[in-house]
């Protein structure tokens, strides 16, 4: 009876370990720990990814399900343009792949930067093709790096599945399967209660607004980091993106598109915290004469009612910041060869 216990331990494990390792596995079971599934309910991204983290009480705010809606009426009717989008987690949550979603557009492909196998740059077409690059803050300077990007997007289907390990991939999967459900939440709560209402100390990956209503990030509050929006870039450091965007813009010119354009989506605390002044990577890129490609700068556009634009638990614009984003995409959409 010993033997089979012993066995039967070793063969969950086993299992256990296997799906946490792989996240195919993890995916085709996640269902069985769904934000339905009751007690079993994951509550990670259920209220917002930094609730997830904080466990704090306060900020457990159901996250609305809403997808942007199509396009019904077009400024220009004519579709003579090709969009293919490099992008982040932020606009891709919240649209269908349509080009429907954009002026002017006729063929419309996405590839993201979390995914496992690199977009063949399509065949040339008689329109003209825009690459927009969009990237967050705390991620810019990892990914905007021709290395970086050439694996995601290139002229060769590389028939290779990236495999970029996560040092904490098997440790976030486990804590995820064991201990990321409902039935734990209440004393989760409590801890973080504990810890930060009556013994004052900081939660460790958040921090809070001056007013105490958003959460962030703490590593684009904080540190020394390229992703903190208040650390102040070094000459070295534009130098070095200015080369780095410079070799992204030409080799994408050279392999069939018309013009390439980037948008960095700012940290939410850049934007929320009117009382600190950020470094100035932003006024660098839209002022730079010398970066060949298009800077698509969405910073004035989230700062005009800002707090309507984020989520309070979350590290991602909502909704309204996704609606504003697209329609500055449909500016510079409408404004191709006008200039």
């Amino acid at each position: 009876m010993k033997k089979i216990g012993a066995y039967f331990i070793l063969i969950f494990s086993s299992l256990l370990l296997l799906i946490c390792y792989s996240p195919e596995l993890l995916k085709r079971t996640a269902h069985f720990f769904g934000e339905n599934g009751g007690v079993f309910a994951s509550t990670r991204y259920q209220y917002g990814d930094l609730y997830g983290l904080s466990n704090d009480a306060k900020f457990r705010i159901p996250k609305p399900e809403n997808t942007l809606k199509l396009l019904d009426s077009f400024v220009v009717d004519s579709k003579d343009l090709d969009l293919v989008m490099l992008g982040d987690s932020y606009f891709y949550s919240f649209f269908q792949t349509n080009a429907n979603n954009f002026e002017r557009i006729k063929q419309f492909d996405f590839v993201r930067w979390s995914d496992k196998t690199n977009l063949q740059i399509p065949p040339k077409s008689n329109r003209k093709r825009i690459l927009l690059i969009e990237v967050v803050e705390r991620n810019a300077f990892d990914h905007l790096q021709l290395s970086f990007t050439k694996k995601r997007l290139s002229p060769e289907k590389s028939g290779t599945t990236l495999n970029e390990e996560n040092p904490f991939l098997v440790e976030n999967n486990l804590e995820a399967i064991l201990f990321d459900h409902a039935f734990f939440r209440p004393f989760k709560e409590l801890k973080t209660y504990i810890w930060k209402d009556f013994l004052k100390k900081e939660i460790p990956g958040v921090r809070y607004s001056s007013d105490g209503s958003f959460m962030y990030l703490s590593e684009t509050v904080e540190g020394s980091q390229v992703g903190n929006s208040f650390s102040y870039l070094s000459e070295m450091e534009k130098v070095s993106l200015e080369k780095q965007l410079n070799q992204i813009n030409s080799y994408y010119l050279k392999n069939g598109f018309d013009k390439v354009c980037l948008t960095i989506i700012p940290n939410p605390v850049r934007v929320l915290e009117k009382g600190r002044k950020a470094n100035d990577l932003f006024d660098f890129l839209s002022t730079n004469k010398n970066i060949g490609l298009s800077f698509v700068n969405v910073l004035p556009v989230l700062s005009k009612n800002a707090e309507q634009n984020f989520y309070r638990s979350d590290s991602h614009w909502n909704l309204k910041g996704a609606e504003k984003y697209r329609s500055l995409v449909n500016e510079t959409l409408l404004s191709f060869g006008k200039n």
